[in-house]
């Protein structure tokens, strides 16, 4: 027999998107239910974050912080009529 650990994230379990540098390891916390900022830059060490968009497109950053609130909002409101959840891997001990 094998027993395996299931860990599941719901959006009640979210709290904050944190992003972090990778030129100073500096990082910027924002709570999901504030406006997320549209970061070109680090506000520690002003590491460029983006290159030069054509047309002021969304990156996956600012695409995944937006679909993670409206996520929450539907949550919040019982709709649709089914839950998502994330499956992550179980920290290592």
């Amino acid at each position: 027999m094998t027993a395996e650990q299931l860990t599941l994230l719901t959006p009640s379990d979210l709290r904050a998107l944190r992003i972090v540098c990778k030129a100073c390891r500096g990082s910027i916390t924002m709570q999901l239910d504030e406006t997320i900022p549209r970061l070109d830059e680090c506000p520690l060490c002003h590491a460029n974050w983006r290159q030069p968009p054509a047309h002021r497109a969304l990156t996956a950053t600012e695409a995944l912080a937006a679909a993670l609130k409206a996520w929450l909002s539907a949550d919040r409101e019982a709709s649709p009529g089914y839950s998502v959840q994330f499956e992550i891997t179980p920290p290592h001990p």
